[in-house]
């Protein structure tokens, strides 16, 4: 099911939201102080390729986790978080004016918190979530 709902995802908006990400990546590359916020903003792109089937987990449940720096995550937030969550606002709020966007809605707001600090937050497989409750 969740295979079927990605593919929707993908005409229905995620195609669009991903390609956010990837700008904010070039963007970041272009300003060469943040160079180290694309990485996070390719990764987030391909995730947001596919986000049914994954939950939100904070990076320090990970074992590679690395820990949040309060200005990088300030820095993130005024040039790229900001702008990145807007657009998964306004996406979400309109995806669940109808019944059948009411699942692509409710992706855009899990995808928004992590748009907001990638550094502290990620998208998992829902059973590596599983696993992680279990520990």
């Amino acid at each position: 099911m969740s295979t079927l709902l990605n593919i929707i995802w993908i005409f229905f908006g995620g195609l669009g939201l991903a390609l956010g990400w990837v700008i904010s990546g070039i963007l970041c590359i272009v300003f060469i102080v943040t160079i180290p916020f694309s990485g996070a903003c390719f990764e987030l792109a391909g995730l947001t390729l596919a986000p049914f089937g994954k939950e939100v987990v904070e990076r320090k449940h990970l074992n590679n986790a690395t820990v949040p720096k309060p200005i990088a995550s300030t820095l993130w937030i005024i040039f790229s978080g900001f702008w990145l969550y807007i657009g998964y606002l306004i996406s979400g709020i309109l995806m669940m004016c109808t019944v059948i966007g009411i699942p692509l809605g409710l992706q855009c707001f899990k995808i928004a918190k992590v748009s907001l600090n990638p550094y502290k937050y990620t998208l998992v497989d829902s059973k590596v979530m599983n696993m992680i409750n279990n520990r």
